[in-house]
């Protein structure tokens, strides 16, 4: 089947930018794309990983791993008291 669709020039950029990063034509990426879409299957986003799948990682860190993945020192209670936010404010 042949189709043609009009794309706006900025997201026909981002596909063309897409495509070479995986080494394929931009015909070839939006088959690939459509083909995966048609499967019910997720495209990777170049890593590998399905963008379900990484957003799902993301989600599993959770909030308070945010800083331990960033390679900060994980925050104590006494960080997070009422006395040390307000200290020095004069409330």
């Amino acid at each position: 089947m042949t189709l043609t669709i009009e794309v706006a020039p900025e997201k026909e950029a981002i596909l063309r930018e897409k495509a070479a990063r995986l080494g394929k034509s931009l015909s070839d990426y939006v088959r690939f794309l459509v083909e995966h879409d048609a499967d019910d299957q997720e495209p990777t986003t170049g890593t590998g990983k399905t963008a379900a799948a990484r957003l799902a990682a993301v989600r599993s860190i959770g909030a308070y791993n945010t800083r331990a993945a960033a390679g900060m020192v994980p925050l104590s209670d006494a960080d997070l008291s009422r006395e040390s936010i307000y200290e020095g404010r004069g409330l």
